[in-house]
């Protein structure tokens, strides 16, 4: 009897004790307001560790299933970039608070050395007190490729090998199943794991290719405390391998009114409720490929661009390659290719003596200057240039559409260093011109034509010698450096005859005795920015120019911003001349510096019954002389009082008529 009132009394106690356990609620509270300070070591996904801030507000309440939420992350990068997430989403309490239903879309920015990137991301999430289910998919719209530019390698067989860096934000995608467990609590600890997919889409910048790849992330985070998280992160791929992470978080509450949830206790129910009002879990970073491959240059169709190297150091024929250079000239093929010419003996013996003439489409190149070929700059790789000559012709005879570069060319008496006729597009630069007859000489050039960062010493002919004779054809001869002592008459420096076309010849530095340091004959010619010293004690002429060509459309000289110093020559030199002698023309002679002892500085005459139109201000000189003749006068834009007050002289003006001030004519 006894027994059976024990028994009794058990299992009224333990059934009034599970009535009140059932009636007794689960019950989480949050502030809606929270601040979470973390920090992720070691590397993830495509980026390194970093710093973040985040602020957190969700919208919950007991009695309302639904909790819209805001999120904004502010990150810095352990390399001192900056990184932001900023997204808005919601979640859903379904099936007696034991299911929650969420999605969110998210912001994303990522600053890096070479990119700035943006991409906007999505997500869907199931939350439950057993088993949690995220899916994201993050997708770069802004930012998202960068290629560095190619750096040179080496040379090997026939080709130039370069370094392409590019640098390139993944597309990616990643699904998540979540494992939680309840508070242990002998260490008052709860515990959640996480492992799924993800998928980094492949993309390809400037011929690198990045492959798309399969990967698998695992992380265990521990809630040590309601402040205090602890997590770690594992991830494998075959685009950046196996990284790891470790991960501690401080959560902040920021305010003192807190949202609550609650419902009938069961396993997991307290971390439950807690993840509904915590921030979404998902990739935070955008993933960042760096990647390093080096390869043959190629052109731009894509095309290894051939090269064939010379050095008169080796042994005779040899193979052309990088390793077995071709001793001479001799065996160079006549397709287009880049023609590497090394140092050698220093001396254009032996082999380098005999005259080279180039194939269109082939760039003569020496070792001794840096150069850039299809984005790729090469540097010098000796002390010197190789040095050409050639006792019978040309040292380099040109065809269409080549460059010589970093050349030192020996004169020979009578012979033209380097040489063209009937030609297009040709460039001749940083080559270095010793002794020369005449340095460079172009006939009846047509297309584009580039003489430029030259350097003349010695010349007995002249530096430059070039005819233009197309309507197309332009010619700039542009910073070069011409250096003569000798004192022949009626010799020029730089000349420059243009039948169609026009040229340029600016910022050139000429110190010389010549007759002419610059003359032009005919067209439209610019002469700008150039520096003569002529310490010549005959008769000479700084800048020249004159029309003879009736048939030319087009006479126009623009002479501007030109320092001339003479500060010994005879008393009839002219700093800066002009004349008709058989064609009208247009002079425009502006902002120019002519430092003379010479009665004229700068003077504009009609030698023929041929009129010439003017515009003169803005110079300071000597003196000015106008020369007009029957039937040719001389018209100039400005009034006589314009004229007078807008150029700087000593001793005056002089004109002597047909001159016309104040006059309408216009360039033609």
């Amino acid at each position: 009897m006894r027994q059976l009132l024990f028994l009794s009394l058990v299992c009224v106690g333990a059934f009034v004790w599970a009535q009140n356990n059932q009636e007794q609620e689960e019950r989480v509270c949050l502030p809606p307001i929270q601040g979470v300070v973390s920090h992720h070591f070691g590397h993830g996904v495509g980026h390194g560790g970093y710093t973040s801030g985040e602020l957190f507000l969700i919208g919950a309440s007991k009695d309302n299933p639904f909790s819209p939420f805001l999120d904004g992350r502010f990150h810095v990068m352990n390399d001192g970039h900056f990184a932001s997430n900023a997204g808005l989403g919601f979640r859903y309490l379904l099936l007696d608070d034991q299911l929650s239903v969420g999605a969110n879309a998210y912001h994303d920015y990522r600053s890096s050395s070479h990119l700035s990137t943006q991409q906007i991301a999505g997500g869907i999430e199931l939350l439950s007190p057993y088993v949690d289910f995220r899916l994201n998919g993050y997708l770069p719209f802004k930012g998202t490729k960068h290629s560095r530019r190619l750096k040179f390698e080496s040379f090997s067989g026939n080709q130039i090998n370069v370094r392409q860096t590019t640098y390139t934000s993944l597309p990616s995608t990643n699904a998540e199943i979540g494992i939680p467990t309840p508070m242990i609590p002998v260490i008052k600890t709860d515990f959640y794991f996480g492992i799924g997919p993800y998928y980094l889409f492949g993309t390809r910048v400037s011929g690198n290719r990045c492959p798309s790849s399969w990967g698998g992330k695992f992380r265990a985070l521990a809630n040590i405390t309601e402040y205090v998280t602890l997590e770690f992160e594992l991830n494998h791929d075959q685009v950046f391998d196996t990284t790891y992470q470790g991960i501690a978080s401080i959560n902040i509450p920021l305010w003192k009114n807190r949202r609550c949830r609650s419902g009938n206790p069961g396993y997991g129910k307290r971390a439950f409720y807690t993840r509904t009002l915590r921030p979404v879990m998902r990739n935070e970073i955008i993933p960042v490929k760096r990647k390093s491959e080096v390869r043959p240059l190629k052109d731009e169709s894509g095309l290894i661009i051939p090269v064939f190297f010379v050095n008169n150091l080796v042994a005779c024929p040899g193979l052309g390659t990088f390793e077995f250079p071709f001793c001479s000239f001799a065996s160079i093929p006549s397709y287009p290719a880049l023609i590497y010419t090394f140092q050698g003996t220093g001396t254009s013996t032996p082999n380098y003596d005999s005259g080279f003439v180039m194939s269109q489409g082939q760039i003569l190149q020496g070792s001794g200057t840096s150069f850039t070929i299809s984005g790729a700059e090469v540097p010098a790789l000796t002390a010197g240039n190789p040095v050409l000559s050639n006792n019978a012709g040309p040292a380099v005879t040109l065809a269409s559409n080549t460059t010589v570069r970093g050349i030192t060319f020996e004169g020979s008496p009578g012979q033209v260093s380097v040489f063209g006729t009937g030609l297009s597009n040709v460039t001749i630069e940083n080559n270095i011109f010793n002794n020369s007859d005449t340095g460079i000489e172009i006939l009846n050039h047509q297309g584009t034509l580039t003489i430029t960062q030259n350097t003349f010493n010695e010349y007995s002919f002249r530096a430059i010698g070039v005819l233009l004779d197309n309507p197309n054809a332009v010619a700039l001869i542009s910073q070069n450096t011409l250096i003569s002592t000798a004192a022949p008459a009626n010799l020029r420096d730089l000349q420059v005859t243009v039948t169609q076309g026009r040229s340029i010849i600016a910022s050139n530095q000429i110190t010389s005795q010549y007759f002419f340091n610059i003359q032009g004959f005919n067209g439209y010619q610019i002469i700008s920015g150039n520096t003569i010293f002529n310490p010549s004690t005959n008769f000479v002429e700084g800048i020249n120019y004159i029309s003879t060509m009736t048939s030319q459309p087009s006479n126009q000289v623009y002479i501007t911003n030109n320092q001339i110093t003479m500060p010994n020559v005879a008393l009839t030199s002219v700093g800066i001349y002009t004349r008709a002698n058989g064609a009208p023309y247009f002079a425009q002679i502006h902002d120019n510096n002519v430092t003379t002892v010479s009665n004229v500085g700068i003077k504009a005459e009609a030698l023929t019954a041929h009129p010439t139109c003017a515009t003169i201000r803005g110079n300071t000189t000597r003196s000015y002389e106008l020369v007009g003749f029957a039937g040719g006068p001389i018209n100039v834009q400005e009034t006589q009082a314009q004229y007078n007050a807008l150029n700087t002289t000593i001793t005056g003006f002089t004109e002597f008529p047909p001159v016309n001030f104040g006059s309408s004519c216009t360039a033609p």
